[in-house]
């Protein structure tokens, strides 16, 4: 399998359905874009990461933007136990340092058990709706 991009779903104004996409090979990459209605917005962005496999984890690590941070504050890895599903995200989640010139994140997957393959990983992103002032 290839790398993939996912458009953030907004399911709680859309009702979207959510576009899953998945990796098996080391190295692979996964592209978190914004949806239509605004920018990426990492305050509100949960993403869903599942390992259903039962014999590797996998690490998901976090790509540092490209001009948004002043300090190389370095990558950020994971791990998804075999078997497990972890949420990636909350209100500390930092655009600062991942979100690159393009307005996307973009993770990288390799498997925790040092060999050159990896798990079939599946992702989802979600994005609370966007708040304005009116």
């Amino acid at each position: 399998m290839a790398s993939t991009t996912l458009t953030v779903t907004t399911t709680l104004i859309t009702g979207g359905v959510v576009i899953s996409g998945t990796t098996s090979a080391s190295s692979d990459t996964v592209t978190i874009t914004a949806a239509a209605e605004g920018p990426l917005d990492f305050s509100t962005l949960a993403i869903r990461v599942a390992n259903p496999a039962s014999e590797a984890a996998t690490i998901v690590t976090l790509g540092i933007g490209t001009t948004y941070s002043s300090i190389a504050l370095g990558t950020y890895a994971v791990t998804a136990a075999s078997g497990k599903t972890i949420i990636i995200g909350g209100e500390d989640f930092e655009d600062a340092r991942f979100k690159t010139d393009s307005e996307t994140l973009v993770m990288t997957v390799t498997s925790a058990t040092g060999s050159n393959k990896s798990c079939l990983t599946s992702f989802e992103a979600y994005q609370a709706p966007y708040s304005h002032s009116g």
